[in-house]
């Protein structure tokens, strides 16, 4: 909030990065229609992980993610780069505690933080409960202040 009690509308490169986060699918799943661009990198050993980890690579028109795929599991670990007021940024997160909701397997732990980063200086979210399909109501998505949706 910065001290600012109004909504004020972001910026352009605020915009991307919030509509990147939006995506919860990732930016592997139709990547065609969401015009990401796809190249598989081969075998990489990650921190922690055995050495047969595929490794993809995905852009958008904003940013650059590398996620890391074990060959029989969920992705483990991915990075993100990104414009951010002008100066390039890498962030990395991990994933873990996978656990089955609605068919499919989500994560219930993730860490993240700027790349490079000590372990305190990481955010860290475990989730209790994971819901999938939920309805919402519209009026959640209404600009606070009086408005309608962007």
């Amino acid at each position: 909030m910065q001290g600012k009690r109004d909504p004020e509308a972001l910026g352009e490169e605020e915009m991307h990065g919030i509509l990147d986060d939006a995506d919860f699918d990732g930016p592997l799943v139709n990547y065609q229609a969401k015009g990401n661009r796809v190249e598989y990198q081969g075998i990489e050993q990650v921190e922690g992980a055995t050495p047969t980890n595929s490794r993809s690579h995905a852009r958008t028109a904003t940013s650059a993610s590398t996620i890391w795929i074990p060959s029989t599991t969920s992705p483990s670990e991915s990075t993100r780069s990104a414009m951010i007021r002008g100066a390039p940024q890498e962030f990395e997160t991990s994933l873990g505690d996978y656990k089955q909701v609605n068919g499919v397997y989500l994560p219930f732990s993730s860490e993240s933080g700027p790349k490079g980063s000590s372990s305190t200086d990481r955010g860290k979210i475990t989730y209790d409960k994971i819901e999938a399909n939920v309805p919402l109501n519209d009026q959640r998505f209404v600009r606070p202040g009086g408005g309608t949706r962007p």
